[in-house]
Parts: structure tokens; C-alpha cells; sequence
């Protein structure tokens, strides 16, 4: 191991307070030099760095990365032990996979600590593998059976490290902490000459071992040239491998970006702390950018709002390094944080989260918005968060994001809300799933059509099949083509460089939006739902089945007490040949029963919201509802994620083998826990014209709606209640118990007319 003096000619010797370091240094006393150097760190004006993140507030998460704190503190030095000993979390700390809720860990602290003198780990984001030996020298290495490689990833993390130094301060016992600098000297050690060895630790390291640093000092007997030979490392290969990094898809380059501005504010001394600083700076302003991870409208280019979520609050870490150590914070950071607030407020569910598109899982963004709320904006965001008992309404409700291609059609921002997500863009940056035009759904609140992400980052050949299924078309809630999937992958639109043209639409009547799907089809088995640090696998074949899938979502909004709200998706797919086309909606895990004379599928929770699928009678149309269908093979269909596990849900499928163009409706109907009808769903007029007539379950109100191929005129005669015709791409026309209008929309034109005459 390389002696700690090297350090020397990395600092800035005219630094305030470090004059003693440069007498012993120009006199050639290196071991003097050492002494004096940590006799510095102990004396000199501690920066403020963060032993929480933003929005880390929460202890049972907070114990999943190995944080034992009870409550958030900003900062705090190697002076301030016995203020931090007082709030050390005793008890037993939580596991969680990625999508699951904390569940209560075996062991506490203390006991965590214990295992590490032993060179044995338990890594609580994996605790299915359970404690794992390292051996006496400890193998950075080691693959255990079930996360396989990604195990080690997360322990080269190092934040086991904070058990160690918790169990210090509290026991006061330095076997604690001795090994706890034993295992920094022995990673630096074991990772010299490889640079370029699991890089993305790097940016967390510069974090991790600058937040144990106060432990590190507080002990009485520890070697100078220890904390220089750590020091050096950070300054050296740490801070070199960031600073290779010139581009990163999507949070990627934020996190780089922070690792630097960690380096650069918490080593200033150093004589290469400003241009950590600045490229640190310049890579989290790439990111917040509009040409870098954020589109000019606030959305997101990264299409996994929970990843979107967590680099939100790693922007506010940004913000809060500058800010409390005394750099001002760039204009334009402050702006995109203020859009991605908005956009994050707008995409949140009823429930307070965010759909788990992409790999990523479920995330509030709440206290994200909570801190852009305290710099003194739109106090409307307080409405949001607190599901509209505070704060002024918002101007809107629902709403569309062109850029990102993205519509959230809501009833209200109440807790019980109806809410719909659809998603009509691009692939997605990064952390991407072959899901255009799929839908998420809640009603009343309860989320019951949902996205999955991704149930482990494990790269181990037995996940292989269900990363194929969960990242493919057949994983999400749209339309599959002969089985197969969606293949952007291959070389389709990633991102894009102008807003898209999706018709959307919005009024106190209705919510409209259409988008299409036209990049071909191909097998599922090529997708590789997690686009990220790992390439997908080539694609060698010809992708030979060309199918144009166009979607358009018209959300029913109530006008009255004894009013309905409701959504109608319509699905068209255009191809040359015969093709079996499968309509998905993917549940979460519940119970579900099946009309077989009508078709209709609907959820049975007792006492809970529940949704009813009423498609539109077709005498081809063929409906089933698989759960947790696997053949040991491809043939994975009706799964749900819950706590990084696979568990049966049912898939409701409308499907449909048929030549040319081709025509499934289907309405979505939100039920409260005490209704039991439903409406009468019928199609009306001619069959390719998209006319279907919703009659309430009162037997007297109507609905007549067209959803229609494109813009055009369109007449409905012969109905019992008048003549209907409208231009246009849609229509939604009320009628009252009299056959009345009572009320009504046109998307996309003009006038309508009821029996001659227009509506106005």
C-alpha cells in the first residue's frame, strides 16, 4: 500500500490553517506532515455535508441503508458525538426490496456491526441471500446465489460502513471503527490500477466515506497516515474515474455530477477542488437542462418516474452542498427543479405515487415538492400533496406533456379521486420497457390497473425470462401482436427533439388523447427491459411484422351528482396480413369475475372501489383472464410485482384474430364500494366509425360517443333518439331522460348537429 505522504503535493499549502503541513512538508518530515495534516482535519472549519439526503425521512427506509439515526440530521463533525449518540435507533432496523413497503430485519445495528467484524454482510435491499461470508480478505467479489452479480454492486456502496461508525459513537468499543478503516484501506487496496472497476460506486463512495468522515476523526488512535492514505484515494482514483465521465445516460451523469461537487466542497484544501466543483457543477446543470435529462415542458426524458423521483431529491442535494457551504445555485437548476416539481405533482396518483414505469419503482414525490415549496413557489403544489385539503386549486386537473408524450386524465386532486396515466411517447433515455401507449388506472383512489417496473437488477440467467416478460408488450396494460412486443430497442426513437403531435384534448366535459405505434413487432425474448450501464443483446433478425397500433382514450368526466365518470379505449391496429391481436389490462393482485354472455370482467374487493371492463359486443371478440400462467419458458403471462417477488395478478385480455384493419373498444367503468349495475354498453352505426351507445343503469340517460378512424364527418340516424352528426375525430353527446342533449363535445372540429339543428 502506497504511504500516505503522497497526499502532499495534491494540496493547497497556502490554505488557512495548514501552514504547519507545509513546514513539515518543505523540511522533508513526511510522518510530521501526517500529524499535522490530521491535526488540521480536526481543527479546521468542518463544510457542511449532509448525513441525509432530501426526502430521507422516513427511519425504516432509512435502515434499509444501514442509517440508524432516528431523525434527519443536516451536518455534523467529530465534536458533536455525544449530540448524535443521543439519536442512535437501537432497536431492530427493515429489509425492502425494490417495490416492496419495509419489513422489520433480524438484526439491529449493533448486530449488523458484529457480523461485519466477523467479515460476514447482510445487505438488507437483498436480504433474501442472507448474511454472506467474505472470508479474512475480504472478496469485493463474492456472487451469492440469488442476486448473483448485483450483490456485489451494492456492497461496494460501502454504506454498511455507517453500522460500524454508529456502533462506535454509541459503545464507544474502537473495535468498531478500527475495522471500519481496516475495510476503506483494504477496497483502496484491492482497486488500484483498476480505475475503470465498477465505476458507478465511485460516485457513491466520494459521498460515503466523506459522511463517515467525522467517526473516522473522532477516534482517538487513529493513524495519520490512514486518513491521508484515504484522502489521497478520494483525490486520486476516485475523483480521476468521475472525472473521465464526460457523458452518462440519463441520472447517471446527475449522480457523477454530485459525487465531484462532494469531492470539491468537502476537500477544499485540495488544489483541484475547483474544477471538481465545476465539472461537478456543469454535469448536474447537463442533467437539469433542457437538451439534458428534461424536456422544455418539465418532462422527464427518462420515461421511470420512480428514477425520476429519486434524482429529484438528488438535485435538491445539489442545491443544498452549494447553498449551505456558500456557492450560489445556477438560475437554470433552480428553474428545471421548479418544472420537474409541477410535472411530478401532475403524474402523482391519488395514492401520493408515482407509476412505476420503466425499471423504476414506486416513489412519492412529496417532499421533493414539499422543498420546492419552501423556496417560495406556486403554493398551489400544497393543494397536490395535500389531496386538496390546503392550498389554492390548481388551474387544471388533468393534463398533457407533449414532449415526453405523456396525459394524466384525473376527476379531482381528492384522495379518492379517478385517475388514468396513459403513455403515448418515446422509448425513454434510459431504464426503458417496451410500453407505448399502455395505461395506468386508479378509481377512487385505489390503483387497481397498474405498471410493475422491474422485480430485481439481478443479472442471473433465471431472471432473464421475466426481465423479457416485465420489459416487454406483453408486461403492460396495451395491445401485443401475435404475442409479440414493441422493438424500439433496436434503433426506434429513444427521445425526441420537438413536441409530438398527439391529438389531446381537454374541457369540462372530456379528456381525449390518441397516439400510435408503428415501429414493427418482433420477439420478446430479444427486449432488455433495463437499457441502462448493460447493453441489450443484438438483434440479428428482421423484424417482419409491420403493424400500425393507433390508441385513443376519451376519459368521461361526471357533471353531476348522479353523474358517472368513465373511460372508453379504443384500440385500431392496421396491417396487410391476419394477425391475432391481444387487448391487455394488467391488475394488481385481486380477486375478479367473469360475465361470459356480455364479456365483462370486473374487480370483487368487498368495501373497496373496484372497475368493471364493458368492451363493446363483437361476436369475433374472444376475452380471458390468466393469472400466473408459466410454462417454465416465454409463456409468462398474469404476474404483478410486490417486494421484488413475482406474484399471480390477473390479466384480463380482449383478443381478436382478423385481416385488415381491425377495431377493439373497451369501456372502463369506476365502481363504488356500494353500486352493483352497470351500464349497457352497445356499438352503434357504421361498424369502422368507432359509435357506441352507453345506456345508465336508471334506464333513461345516455351517452353517445364516436371514436372515430381520423378527422372527418360523421352521421349517426336511426337511433330511436334523433340524427347525430358532428366533424370531426370525435364526439361525446349527452342526453338527458327526454333524449335531450344535456350536454356535449366535439375533438378536433367543429359544429355538431342533433336532428338539423347545431348544438350550441
Amino acid at each position: 500500500m502506497k504511504t500516505g505522504s503522497e497526499i502532499f503535493s495534491l494540496l493547497n499549502l497556502e490554505t488557512d490553517g495548514i501552514r504547519p503541513v507545509k513546514v513539515a512538508v518543505e523540511a522533508n518530515r513526511l510522518e510530521e506532515a501526517e500529524i499535522a495534516y490530521l491535526n488540521y482535519y480536526r481543527q479546521r472549519q468542518a463544510p457542511f455535508l449532509p448525513w441525509n439526503a432530501p426526502g430521507e425521512l422516513d427511519l425504516k427506509k432509512r435502515t434499509v441503508d444501514f442509517d440508524f439515526l432516528l431523525y434527519s440530521l443536516p451536518s455534523f463533525t467529530w465534536k458533536d458525538r455525544e449530540k448524535v449518540r443521543k439519536t442512535i435507533y437501537l432497536g431492530r432496523g427493515y429489509v425492502a426490496a425494490r417495490s416492496a413497503p419495509p419489513r422489520l430485519s433480524p438484526y439491529t445495528a449493533k448486530d449488523l456491526a458484529n457480523l461485519i467484524l466477523q467479515h460476514k454482510i447482510f445487505l438488507p435491499v437483498h436480504s433474501d441471500d442472507g448474511i454472506v461470508d467474505l472470508g479474512a480478505n475480504w472478496d469485493w467479489e463474492v456472487v451469492p446465489p440469488v442476486e448473483g452479480h448485483r450483490w456485489p454492486m451494492s456492497l461496494c456502496y460501502q454504506y454498511f460502513l455507517k453500522v460500524l461508525a454508529v456502533t462506535y459513537w454509541n459503545t464507544g468499543e474502537e473495535k468498531y471503527i478500527k475495522k471500519l478503516v481496516w475495510i476503506c484501506l483494504h477496497y483502496i487496496e484491492y482497486v488500484r490500477g483498476r480505475s475503470d472497476w465498477m465505476w458507478l460506486p465511485d460516485m457513491q463512495l466520494a459521498r460515503t466515506y466523506l459522511q463517515i468522515l467525522p467517526f473516522i476523526l473522532s477516534w482517538k488512535n487513529l493513524p495519520p497516515s490512514d486518513l491521508c492514505i484515504l484522502l489521497h484515494w478520494l483525490a486520486t482514483t476516485c475523483a480521476g474515474s468521475m472525472g473521465k465521465v464526460k457523458s452518462a445516460p440519463g441520472n447517471q451523469l446527475l449522480y457523477n455530477g454530485i459525487g465531484l461537487l462532494w469531492l470539491g466542497v468537502g476537500m477544499h484544501e485540495f488544489r483541484s477542488s475547483s474544477d471538481w466543483r465545476d465539472q461537478g457543477l456543469e454535469q448536474c446543470s447537463r442533467y437539469f437542462a433542457t437538451d439534458g435529462a428534461y424536456y422544455p415542458d418539465g418532462s422527464s426524458r427518462e420515461n421511470s418516474l420512480g428514477y425520476t423521483v429519486r434524482a429529484s431529491y438528488s438535485g435538491l442535494e445539489a442545491l443544498m452542498l452549494l447553498k449551505k457551504n456558500g456557492w450560489a445555485s445556477p438560475k437554470p437548476i433552480m428553474k428545471a427543479m421548479r418544472k420537474r416539481a409541477y410535472f411530478l405533482a401532475d403524474m402523482r396518483r391519488p395514492d401520493g405515487l408515482c407509476p412505476s414505469t420503466g425499471d423504476g419503482q414506486q416513489a412519492s414525490p412529496d417532499n421533493y415538492i414539499e422543498a420546492i415549496l419552501e423556496l417560495g413557489d406556486d403554493p398551489s403544489l400544497e393543494h397536490v400533496i395535500r389531496e386538496g385539503k390546503q392550498g389554492p386549486h390548481p388551474d387544471h386537473t388533468s393534463i398533457y406533456y407533449p414532449w415526453m408524450g405523456t396525459a394524466v386524465m384525473r376527476s379531482s386532486w381528492d384522495r379518492n379521486a379517478n385517475y388514468m396515466m396513459c403513455d403515448m411517447g418515446p422509448l425513454g433515455d434510459i431504464h426503458a420497457h417496451e410500453a407505448k401507449l399502455s395505461i395506468e388506472v386508479a378509481v377512487l383512489g385505489r390503483t387497481l390497473i397498474a405498471d410493475k417496473g422491474v422485480h430485481t437488477y439481478s443479472r442471473e440467467s433465471r431472471h432473464h425470462r421475466w426481465y423479457r416478460f416485465f420489459g416487454s408488450t406483453r408486461g403492460h396494460s396495451t395491445v401485443t401482436v401475435d404475442g409479440l412486443s414493441q422493438m424500439r430497442l433496436v434503433g426506434g426513437q429513444k427521445s425526441v427533439s420537438k413536441p409530438l403531435n398527439n391529438r389531446w384534448y381537454s374541457s369540462k366535459s372530456c379528456d381525449f388523447i390518441s397516439g400510435d405505434y408503428d415501429e414493427g413487432w418482433g420477439p420478446s425474448q430479444f427486449t432488455e427491459p433495463m437499457r441502462s450501464v448493460y447493453p441489450p443483446p443484438p438483434f440479428e433478425g428482421e423484424i417482419k411484422v409491420w403493424v400500425t397500433h393507433s390508441r385513443t382514450v376519451l376519459f368521461v368526466k361526471s357533471t353531476g351528482l348522479k353523474d358517472s365518470c368513465y373511460w372508453v379505449v379504443s384500440d385500431r391496429l392496421l396491417g396487410s396480413e391476419e394477425h391475432t391481436y391481444e387487448q391487455l389490462f394488467h391488475f394488481i393482485p385481486v380477486k375478479t369475475s367473469f360475465d361470459s354472455k356480455l364479456k365483462i370482467i370486473r374487480t370483487i374487493s368487498p368495501n373497496q372501489p373496484n372497475l368493471a371492463l364493458i368492451p363493446i359486443p363483437n361476436p369475433q371478440l374472444e376475452v380471458d383472464v390468466v393469472e400466473g400462467k408459466d410454462d417454465g419458458g416465454e409463456g409468462l403471462q398474469g404476474w404483478h410485482i410486490i417486494g421484488g417477488r413475482q406474484i399471480p395478478a390477473p390479466c384480463a385480455i380482449y383478443r381478436k384474430r382478423s385481416k385488415g384493419p381491425v377495431l377493439i373498444q373497451t369501456v372502463l367503468w369506476p365502481i363504488a364500494s356500494e353500486e352493483k349495475l352497470l351500464p349497457t354498453v352497445e356499438s352503434i352505426g357504421p361498424a369502422d366509425d368507432g359509435w357506441i351507445r352507453i345506456s345508465f343503469q336508471d334506464g333513461e340517460r345516455q351517452d353517445l360517443i364516436c371514436l372515430s378512424p381520423g378527422l372527418g364527418y360523421y352521421e349517426l340516424s336511426d337511433l330511436g333518439t334523433g340524427t347525430v352528426a358532428f366533424e370531426g375525430e370525435g364526439m361525446l353527446l349527452r342526453l338527458d331522460n327526454n333524449k335531450s342533449p344535456r350536454d356535449w363535445d366535439v375533438i378536433g372540429g367543429g359544429k355538431a348537429l342533433f336532428n338539423g339543428e347545431t348544438l350550441r
